[in-house]
């Protein structure tokens, strides 16, 4: 790996596990919950984040331009998939079982997490690989969001 990248990839994991924007804010927005030192966005203003920002417009195909950096990508081929002001809305039941309106996001290094309100379920995968939308990271990261929903929804 090369000299500064490791370190930020040791960065972007600490992070997201030891911050309340990573991993617990995920878990706070899905269940409405207040963080560690309380609430930091009003229950109006996640209400906010999850509503399209952007109209009729819907997600397309995102094409990789440097090939080192990132894949062709498409989350939900074929479904229409809107932009909030911060997350990528699925406009329709995803195939893993996450609801419609739900919210999704993507870092570059192959980092991924959803939040879903309804459920009070949200998932952080990160695998910290290049290019962007690896097709065995993506994939895994899928069959993680399908397992989770089978078992948390099978329990109900």
């Amino acid at each position: 790996m090369k000299e500064g990248v490791k370190e930020a990839a040791d960065g972007v994991l600490r992070e997201a596990v030891e911050q309340e924007n990573g991993i617990p804010g995920v878990v706070a927005m899905a269940t409405d919950r207040e963080g560690e030192h309380g609430r930091v966005l009003t229950p109006e203003m996640v209400e906010m984040m999850g509503q399209n920002g952007l109209g009729e417009m819907k997600i397309k195909p995102l094409p990789g331009v440097i090939e080192e950096l990132s894949n062709d990508a498409e989350f939900f081929p074929g479904m229409p998939e809107s932009w909030g002001h911060t997350f990528m809305i699925n406009d329709h039941e995803a195939p893993t079982g996450r609801p419609a309106g739900e919210l999704g996001w993507a870092g570059l290094a192959n980092l991924y997490y959803w939040i879903d309100r309804k459920n009070g379920l949200g998932g952080f995968w990160a695998t910290q690989i290049f290019p962007f939308a690896d097709p065995d990271s993506f994939g895994s990261c899928m069959d993680f969001e399908t397992a989770i929903y089978q078992s948390a929804l099978s329990a109900v």
